[in-house]
């Protein structure tokens, strides 16, 4: 997909669909959406916070945050579902490959960090609501202190747009262990993760994120079951034979 899974779109499903994602069921082996506030300098669990309501004011064209990777394999069967078509998320060899089409640098924008705001939503000179500022921060203005828009800034060399920063984004690899992760090349083996993976992988950055975990090679680790107000997700679809 060009972006981000949206909330509208993420609200379609669960209107048609009546499906109650992990972090709207609070048990002993689940837990409510874990919510990074900087605005207010605080990282919590809340359970008033879900994809609906993620801490943040957000309209529908920003992506859904607060989702498992689990909420998303289920989005990801209904959209396969209702369109005849195979919707998957990216391994990380696919999302690497997406990420730095034909390029070297850095930085998906080259290698000059002031133009981090032209193409990604993450920490800079944007102030809060509250008149907070980013601790470490790129030295230009994206206007949005969370999410933005999805489209919002300029895409990479494939039309492909936010990813840098806006959200993290699941991918389908499962994380092993760091020694794995380096005996591969930095990239974990898809053929040889566990059947019960406990922690999948994340990547892109966020609109929370400094300038160096905007970086295309980066991996992040979560539990399965686990929401964030800093993660999302976008889709892969197989072309058909």
């Amino acid at each position: 997909m060009e972006t981000e899974v949206t909330v509208d779109q993420f609200d379609s499903f669960v209107k048609e669909t009546g499906y109650v994602t992990t972090s709207e069921v609070i048990d002993e082996n689940r837990y409510s959406c874990v919510i990074t506030d900087y605005e207010i300098n605080i990282i919590s669990h809340d359970v008033e916070r879900n994809w609906k309501y993620s801490g943040f004011s957000r309209e529908g064209d920003h992506p859904v945050v607060c989702v498992s990777y689990q909420d998303v394999q289920t989005y990801a069967n209904w959209l396969s579902d209702i369109t005849g078509q195979n919707y998957r998320l990216p391994t990380e060899l696919e999302w690497d490959y997406a990420a730095t089409p034909g390029t070297d640098t850095t930085f998906l924008w080259g290698e000059r960090l002031v133009n981090q705001c032209n193409y990604a939503n993450a920490a800079d000179l944007t102030p809060s609501s509250l008149g907070r500022s980013w601790t470490y921060k790129a030295n230009c203005i994206d206007d949005y202190w969370y999410t933005a828009p999805v489209g919002r800034y300029l895409p990479n060399k494939f039309g492909l747009y936010d990813m840098a920063g806006n959200v993290a984004e699941w991918v389908q690899g499962c994380f092993v262990s760091q020694d794995t992760y380096k005996l591969h090349g930095g990239v974990n083996d898809e053929d040889k993760a566990p059947i019960n993976c406990k922690h999948h992988i994340i990547k892109g950055g966020s609109w929370a994120s400094v300038t160096l975990k905007l970086r295309p090679h980066i991996q992040g680790k979560f539990p399965n079951g686990l929401t964030y107000n800093t993660i999302g997700f976008r889709l892969v679809r197989d072309l058909l034979d």
